[in-house]
């Protein structure tokens, strides 16, 4: 699987994957397709068939990164297997959930490393993807962590600036 740092581009492949996009006309296009495709499965009583799926999106010990690095061809041989007996809405449902799953089993670690209870941040155009934040809204709930409102952080590409520099700032401290 090609590299990226963009969970974007994951929405992309599932797309092509789900013969429901082949090229892109605009950014953020196979978002707004996977996202459809849950909302309806679910209006159509599916939620049930896509958490017996139980897709995973394992994490990958990676030497210099805090955490580690999503397996995505694990997630991508998971839905391949699973397109031949699921519709499309069941896999859209399915890959967004194991993706929600990540998002907030990743939070959990990133604190239990850090030693602190920060809030959360939800941010990156992926976001935009309301089924995806509600879902992750739901989970980190769950586990009883706190987020910050995305009134208070832009949902886009600007909010990760805050990341980049929460991050930075926590490496400068740990080597002083």
């Amino acid at each position: 699987m090609p590299k990226s740092h963009s969970v974007g581009r994951l929405f992309d492949a599932l797309a092509v994957l789900l013969d429901e996009m082949q090229d892109t006309q605009y950014e953020g296009q196979a978002g707004i397709i996977i996202e459809t495709l849950a909302r309806r499965a679910v209006a159509a009583g599916k939620n049930a068939d896509a958490q017996a799926l139980n897709l995973q999106l394992p994490l990958r010990p990676q030497p210099g990164l805090l955490l580690g690095q999503w397996d995505t061809a694990a997630l991508f041989s998971q839905l391949l297997q699973a397109k031949q007996q699921q519709d499309n809405g069941v896999m859209a449902i399915a890959f967004m959930q194991a993706l929600g799953d990540a998002v907030c089993h990743s939070a959990v670690a990133a604190q239990q490393q850090i030693g602190s209870p920060l809030p959360v941040v939800l941010t990156g155009g992926v976001f935009q993807n309301r089924f995806l934040a509600e879902y992750c809204y739901q989970q980190l709930h769950t586990c009883g962590m706190q987020r910050l409102p995305q009134h208070l952080v832009p949902v886009n590409d600007g909010g990760i600036a805050l990341g980049q520099l929460w991050y930075g700032l926590q490496q400068a401290t740990a080597t002083a």
